[in-house]
């Protein structure tokens, strides 16, 4: 009765209706209804079938003349088949505004000309709230940005909850509880004191209030997100050292809850960096702009302030703002008005985006608040809108991100800055011209096709594509998961449409007839609509038709290739016997499901020929592939009651093949007799396994292992150390710090005296492994180097 009623009257409702999109019409038909192959009807030529709109609820788009919209809603409201019909209304999002109450302060947010301002000129704060303030991500990640500063009031009261608490880390007992690196950095890390006690400081404070004071708690201001946590490092000034140190902190905690799926560390996904060196050139600063690149890796993307002068970075060189990464993003200050401060550097290569920095409210230390200008305050902005990104990101993309984290955080600063405002009063001045806009990317990567190896894609093939009158044709759908609905449409068959997997259509009529196959899932929708025409010959004019033509069609496993994994590819081919592959248009390859060797990351052509009797079919694609890092084979070693290895983790021990649930130490105490082996992997999912080590099979409860066989000598080193083999044997070592690090690798064809240059070693604790036949020599030998006579 409620559907019959706004039916009734629709028609009366049109002086009234909202904005609407003139020309097209939403039409929802009955169950199994269709409207003359739902293209086009055939006594209406101005209704045109755009898309599907809802497979389950069979929702469709239409497109028809402007102008003649209410005419035929009249008229096909009374259709026996259509359940619904409207008009396309446009909608506008409903800000959200927050009740604290300095937020007219806050102009970079809700620009509404306060101050001299320009209407406007703000980053969409408002809109951008009205779909997400900030918090967790769709796995239920905590959000983290890690800021680099001075030092921060941790007890600010628009700053409550704000800042990460280490929950893997015990306070004040001396101890590295989470196995990080650090001890008691229980609320983030001190660079200057090399301990967790963080300093106060002004500047760090109204960084902080920028990216996360508390919104609509009807207290002093609103941060870009309202549910964020910030990770504070004080390190941010001083010298390099401290920056790096800094930045080395954060690395380790988004690394650890990586390797830990979130158990330890912290999910940081971006940093904020408001300080540099001005004029600084890269080629001086390797190592910290290297570090952009290394955090990428992890999936950290990093904001830095540029200068504040009014100079050309491009020409003149900054650090950080400067430095070539594609997860650094460099800013600088824009005022009210929407132009550069006079006062901030400029440059279209190098400066990535501009965002508000002048004369920005937020939280100063001894819980007050103020107004600051510079690019330190520009920065937190972009960091901000980062952080709340990756709350509103969909479920398939985090996954992706989980998986692939660079390439996460590639997608996600690219959206950024595609995202941002281009007000004009910046080009010649930073990229493109950009300004930044919070709803602008929040929408996009909340709309977004996510992952884009999730994706549905709709593809077919048929049995054949010429065919005489009478004669069918069955059509092969070959779209890729996942998906759960589809639709085949086929105007001028036997039937109209079809929601089979491999359906058979005759066609009665001659002509020239386009198929289109719809496929949806994970809430997206792909569509190959006249991705093939069927020629229906008549019976006078028919030819002989012969058995289908081949078609070449594969994918593969994976891209993605640890180091000594293989591309696997795998044959989709049709109505072929006979099959050749080439690679790069050299290797060859007749098997049907060839593996090839890849040794390095890059793009490779792949042609495959899917021949039957004289048909061929030749299809030409290219992947990447992206070559992994692979870790060390672990070595085993045995002492006392314990089997164990100096390889980092994450690890895992097997016992005869099976897990050994829990065990993912560095030592285990063997119980059982049988072959134990320990795997070790990476952030990459890369894994290598050690060679089984046999355990209990000489009647004791000890390893069956060879006598000592070496003596090494003098302890402690100087700058040379002898070691003697009594076997004669081929051998080789391994020196290790006592963080695990490979500090040499030496491998000797035999004799019985050789010695070890150790002048380039420093002072201080080694372990030494020796081993034969890959076989680790059974003691484990502390080295002591000590400096002198």
């Amino acid at each position: 009765m409620r559907i019959l009623f706004l039916l009734v009257w629709l028609p009366l409702l049109s002086a009234a209706q909202p904005d609407y999109v003139a020309g097209q019409l939403i039409i929802q038909l009955r169950h199994g209804a269709e409207l003359s192959g739902r293209r086009t009807l055939p006594d209406d030529s101005s209704l045109h079938h755009i898309e599907v709109l809802s497979l389950r609820f069979g929702i469709h788009l239409y497109a028809c003349t402007p102008g003649k919209e209410q005419g035929l809603i009249d008229r096909f409201s009374k259709h026996p088949e259509v359940m619904a019909i409207q008009l396309n209304h446009k909608v506008q999002l409903r800000d959200k505004t927050p009740n604290d109450p300095l937020f007219s302060q806050q102009w970079a947010l809700m620009n509404t000309g306060q101050n001299g301002g320009i209407q406007g000129a703000d980053i969409s704060a408002t809109a951008a709230w009205a779909i997400n303030t900030g918090g967790k991500n769709s796995r239920g990640d905590q959000v983290v940005v890690a800021v680099i500063d001075e030092g921060f009031q941790l007890d600010h009261p628009d700053l409550e909850n704000v800042f990460f608490k280490n929950a893997g880390e015990v306070p004040g007992n001396g101890i590295d509880d989470d196995g990080n690196g650090y001890t008691d950095d229980v609320q983030g890390w001190n660079a200057y004191q090399n301990s967790g006690n963080i300093p106060l400081s002004s500047h760090g404070t109204h960084v902080c209030g920028i990216i996360a004071a508390r919104g609509d708690n009807a207290q002093g201001i609103a941060g870009i997100n309202w549910n964020l946590k910030i990770l504070p490092v004080a390190g941010s000034s001083e010298n390099e050292a401290k920056v790096i140190a800094a930045y080395g902190y954060v690395a380790e905690m988004r690394a650890l809850y990586n390797a830990t799926n979130g158990r330890r560390g912290a999910f940081v996904v971006a940093t904020n960096a408001s300080f540099g060196v001005n004029q600084g050139k890269p080629e001086q600063f390797p190592i910290w702009c290297a570090l952009y690149d290394s955090l990428g890796q992890h999936g950290i993307l990093n904001v830095a302030a540029t200068t504040n002068s009014n100079i050309n970075v491009d020409l003149n060189g900054d650090i950080p703002t400067a430095c070539p990464s594609e997860y650094l993003i460099a800013v600088t200050n824009s005022m009210n008005n929407d132009e550069k401060n006079p006062a901030a550097g400029f440059g279209v290569e190098h400066i990535d985006i501009a965002a508000p920095g002048t004369g920005i409210y937020s939280t100063n230390a001894g819980s007050a608040y103020g107004y600051r200008t510079g690019t330190s305050m520009a920065s937190p902005m972009v960091a901000g809108a980062l952080g709340l990104m990756y709350s509103e990101a969909c479920g398939e993309f985090t996954e992706y991100y989980r998986q692939h984290p660079a390439e996460g955080a590639s997608t996600v600063r690219q959206l950024l800055l595609d995202g941002a405002d281009r007000p004009g009063t910046l080009n010649g001045l930073v990229a493109e011209g950009r300004r930044l806009d919070l709803e602008k990317p929040l929408k996009s990567l909340g709309d977004m096709p996510c992952n884009p190896a999730l994706k549905p894609r709709a593809a077919f093939s048929s049995s054949y594509s010429t065919i005489c009158q009478g004669d069918s044709i069955q059509f092969f759908n070959q779209s890729s998961a996942p998906y759960d609905l589809l639709l085949w449409e086929f105007p001028g068959g036997s039937i109209a449409s079809s929601v089979l997997q491999n359906p058979v259509v005759y066609y009665e009529r001659s002509g020239v007839f386009a198929v289109s196959l719809v496929i949806g899932g994970a809430n997206q929708f792909d569509t190959a609509k006249v991705a093939q025409w069927v020629t229906v010959m008549s019976g006078d004019n028919c030819p002989l038709i012969h058995p289908a033509k081949p078609i070449a069609r594969f994918s593969t496993l994976s891209s993605d290739l640890c180091q000594g994994q293989r591309l696997q590819l795998i044959n989709n081919s049709s109505n072929a016997t006979e099959f050749q592959w080439f690679v790069n248009q050299t290797q060859e390859f007749d098997e049907i499901n060839p593996a090839i060797q890849v040794m390095q990351s890059g793009a490779f052509s792949i042609r495959i020929i899917a021949k039957a009797e004289n048909k061929a079919d030749t299809l030409d694609t290219v992947i990447v592939v992206r070559w992994l890092p692979q870790r060390e084979i672990p070595l085993i070693a045995f002492s006392g009651n314990k089997l164990y290895t100096l390889s980092q983790g994450p690890l895992q021990w097997y016992l005869n093949e099976k897990i050994l649930e829990g065990q993912v130490g560095n030592f285990i105490i063997p119980e059982k007799a049988g072959y134990y082996r320990v795997e070790v992997s990476n952030s990459w999912g890369c894994t290598q396994i050690s060679e089984p080590w046999p355990y209990g099979f000489t009647g004791e409860n000890n390893i069956a292992r060879e006598e000592r066989s070496f003596y090494v000598g003098p302890v402690p080193a100087g700058d040379r150390l002898n070691i003697f083999s009594y076997s004669n044997e081929p051998f080789g070592l391994q020196l290790f710090d006592v963080s695990g690090r490979v500090i040499l690798s030496e491998q000797f064809k035999g004799g019985h005296r050789h010695t070890l240059d150790f002048t380039g070693i420093t002072s201080g604790f080694y372990y030494l492994h020796l081993y034969t036949a890959g076989r680790l020599h059974p003691e484990i030998i502390r080295i002591i180097k000590q400096t002198g006579e």
